[in-house]
């Protein structure tokens, strides 16, 4: 919907009508509301794309926040967009951060979009109940897997 504001003046006897149209605001979506890339491992990554929608507009970009995050992708001149956010965290712990959906030539922010995820070092765990050596002297040595 556009806004419409009509401007009437006379001057000399004569009517003169002025017409400004006001574009209205892009009514930009997204796909997704968050992102919640889970338990990643620490020097590993995860990657999720989000779709957004721009109601026409053509001026959109996104900008990431937050320790880990990146960015990639970006809109096609006809204001489809697709964005790849990566978590690829490089220590332990809980992360989170934000992609700003703006308008590029006003800067103004049009949507944003919570991302979270956690990271860690893998962990796994040994369990031997028992190892047997067989039977040996004293004085000779054993070793674990030798006849």
């Amino acid at each position: 919907m556009q806004t419409v504001i009509f401007r009437f003046i006379q001057l000399f006897a004569t009517l003169v009508l002025s017409v400004w149209l006001i574009p209205a605001q892009a009514q930009v979506s997204a796909d997704v509301s968050s992102i919640a890339f889970g338990k990643v491992v620490v020097g590993g990554s995860a990657m999720q794309s989000v779709s957004v929608q721009t109601g026409g507009a053509t001026d959109i970009g996104g900008e990431i926040s937050g320790t880990g995050f990146s960015l990639a992708g970006g809109c096609s001149p006809y204001g489809n967009c697709i964005f790849y956010v990566t978590f690829s965290p490089t220590s332990s712990g809980s992360a989170s951060g934000q992609l700003t959906i703006k308008n590029t030539a006003s800067g103004a922010t049009l949507l944003t979009i919570p991302l979270s995820g956690e990271s860690g070092y893998p962990s796994f765990s040994l369990s031997v109940a028992s190892i047997d050596f067989g039977a040996h002297s004293l004085t000779t040595p054993a070793v674990y897997g030798a006849p």
